[in-house]
């Protein structure tokens, strides 16, 4: 799925590339947002990610992945300073 792949090019600290946006008349020039952390995602940062991706509390978070909620906050923490991320929505809409 495009979801997946997104996932699996940000882990890799691939570039994702947008749809390509019209920018004016006859004009359609692809536009790129940089995914690329300066610092990749470790393992446990990107199992967090994908839960996030669900929707998933922090709370459900730590239950699914048997960690405790405050090293879950932890981890969303580092995600969205890697990611460059307002906020878990913010950092969500990056990877779709």
């Amino acid at each position: 799925t495009l979801l997946g792949w997104a996932v699996l090019a940000a882990r890799a600290g691939r570039t994702v590339v947008d749809p390509q946006i019209r920018r004016g008349e006859g004009s359609a020039e692809p536009v790129s947002r940089e995914l690329t952390p300066e610092v990749p995602l470790t393992r446990r940062e990107s199992d967090v990610l994908d839960e996030l991706l669900q929707g998933q509390s922090n709370r459900a978070i730590g239950k699914n992945l048997f960690i405790s909620e405050d090293t879950v906050k932890s981890h969303v923490k580092a995600i969205l300073r890697k990611l460059g991320a307002r906020d878990r929505a913010h950092a969500v809409s990056l990877v779709l």
